[in-house]
């Protein structure tokens, strides 16, 4: 961390040398200068310049358009000053920054819908603090979409909302957490007696009435989840489709691999991926995209072997796992079903279509390898049938499996004027491992230089991490530009904004923001975010 605290006090000292040269200094850039050490230092071990910048702001307005002599800016700037000449020669103590979770994409995630910003900018930050992840919404059709695309393990909802009321919602998704057993928590500031016999009727688990205290708001919603784990633990079927569940493949593919211990008789894991499904989703509906996957897993199931299992891998990822099968003899059974699949027509008003699929299978001749390294070789030779055209079936190398893998492209991109945020995600990023994606970051010191490059041109989906202050051309302008250039579900976007700044997290949620951070934030955090988002547009 001594690196990034170091480039924090040069550009310190550079600013204030340059200043200290000028006979005046706009307000504007005395605030920026600030925000940017505020939402910075803290980050990077040094809480008490944080503090001192956030005492200091609060005596700035960030709209006088007005400027200081420079008297006046060294005298507001003296405790930054002494911080900096008091520091800037110290030898820094090393980092004490946790360690990055693992397994930070596994965190409960809770949506949140929610119209009044302060409830909501209150609760995010409380359940957040209890180590839930958040992703919020400020109106209906933006909190049905996270829904849909998120599959969230639990659902907060304001019975009040603007255009269409948190019943509208509820009634929408409800087939769908039932299906899950996703827990909804109503809110509401209604105290009625008929309002929340609405809301249970409607659907809701509990209903939690404003104002309430919020150490029990967490402690209620840590029991719905509570309870959402004891029930995905007692089953073994994936609720929507009634195929096997993830739980289950883990327990069969190591009871088969015992037995190959036993019999030394080999077996076949084939990972099925429907091909261009979110296209079925986003032209007929995510209910339509619900049948068809009912639909294949009832094809599956009436046309494979008997002795074979299917079980949902995730979203539209199915693995088929054929007992004491050579991958050869395994290849023509999936084709043979390929083949049946391919010939269903759906049929509906907004029109007829067919569905096919691709797959990749690895033969399991062998005890060297575990769970995770079987799954991994079979999905590199799906991810080969799917580069190579879909519709088809590859059986992997295992041997030599890096032949058939070719990495996938992820690009993440941070704009931010302050270098020290650039430099420190811009390094964790480009260290991430992420299964088979090749993570490719780039680093841009202002809106205007990101919108004039050729590298967002690319194929492949796209993660900015994008700050809101910024000189020239701000975040929200940067924004803008993103969502009427560009395809929305090819580029998610994060925003960085200051704790205080309400108004910023309703415009940058207005204009099309997938969620946002506020400055400082922990480098833990912000991957298990930036995984989190990610993880609905790669695979």
């Amino acid at each position: 961390m001594s690196k990034y605290q170091q480039l924090l006090f040069k550009r310190t000292n550079e600013t204030l040398s340059r200043w200290s040269k000028e006979n005046e200094v706009s307000v504007k850039e005395v605030y920026r200068f600030l925000h940017s050490i505020k939402g910075t230092a803290a980050s990077i071990d040094l809480p008490e310049w944080s503090e001192v910048a956030s005492h200091l702001l609060d005596k700035i307005d960030e709209n006088d358009s007005s400027y200081w002599r420079i008297e006046a800016v060294t005298k507001l700037l003296s405790a930054i000053i002494n911080l900096s000449n008091q520091q800037q020669n110290d030898i820094l103590l090393p980092s004490c920054d946790k360690e990055i979770p693992s397994d930070g994409e596994k965190e409960k995630l809770v949506l949140l819908i929610e119209d009044d910003i302060s409830m909501l900018t209150i609760l995010k930050s409380a359940l957040e603090e209890a180590g839930l992840m958040v992703l919020v919404a400020m109106d209906a059709e933006k909190g049905i979409n996270i829904f849909y695309d998120q599959k969230p393990d639990c659902v907060i909802l304001d019975y009040y909302l603007p255009e269409q009321d948190g019943l509208d919602v509820l009634k929408t998704i409800q087939e769908k957490a039932n299906t899950f057993f996703i827990p909804i928590v109503m809110i509401s500031g209604d105290q009625s007696k008929k309002t929340r016999i609405k809301g249970f009727q409607s659907g809701a688990d509990d209903f939690i009435v404003k104002p309430f205290d919020i150490d029990e708001f967490v402690v209620r919603v840590e029991r719905q989840l509570q309870r959402k784990d004891l029930i995905d633990c007692a089953v073994l079927l994936d609720e929507l489709t009634g195929a096997y569940n993830r739980k289950f493949l883990k327990l069969e593919i190591e009871r088969e691999i015992y037995e190959y211990s036993r019999s030394n008789v080999s077996f076949t894991i084939a990972m099925l991926d429907l091909d261009h499904f979110k296209e079925v989703n986003d032209t007929y509906g995510h209910s339509v995209g619900d049948e068809v996957l009912k639909k294949f897993v009832s094809f599956i199931t009436e046309e494979k072997r008997q002795s074979d299992y299917l079980i949902r891998y995730g979203g539209e990822e199915f693995v088929l796992l054929l007992p004491r099968t050579k991958a050869a003899d395994g290849k023509k059974v999936v084709n043979r079903l390929l083949n049946g699949f391919s010939k269903e027509v759906f049929n509906y008003p907004e029109g007829s279509f067919s569905v096919t699929f691709s797959a990749g299978l690895v033969e399991v001749e062998g005890e060297e390898k575990c769970f995770n390294q079987w799954i991994k070789l079979a999905d590199d030779a799906l991810y080969e049938a799917k580069r190579t055209g879909r519709n088809t079936v590859k059986i992997s190398d295992s041997e030599n499996s890096n032949s058939l893998t070719e990495t996938k492209k992820v690009h993440i991109g941070i704009i931010d004027d302050d270098e020290i945020v650039r430099e420190i995600v811009g390094d964790h990023f480009s260290n991430l491992a992420l299964e088979t994606y090749d993570i490719d970051v780039c680093r841009f010191p202002s809106g205007k230089q990101f919108l004039n490059s050729t590298w967002n041109q690319q194929q492949g989906q796209y993660l900015m991490i994008l700050d809101v202050m910024m000189p020239e051309v701000d975040g929200f302008e940067v924004l803008q530009a993103i969502r009427s250039r560009f395809p929305e579900n090819q580029f998610t976007i994060l925003m960085l904004t200051g704790r205080k700044s309400e108004k910023d997290i309703v415009r940058a949620l207005e204009l099309g923001a997938d969620d946002y951070l506020t400055k400082p934030f922990g480098m833990a955090e912000l991957e298990a975010r930036v995984k989190r988002l990610l993880l609905r547009v790669i695979r």
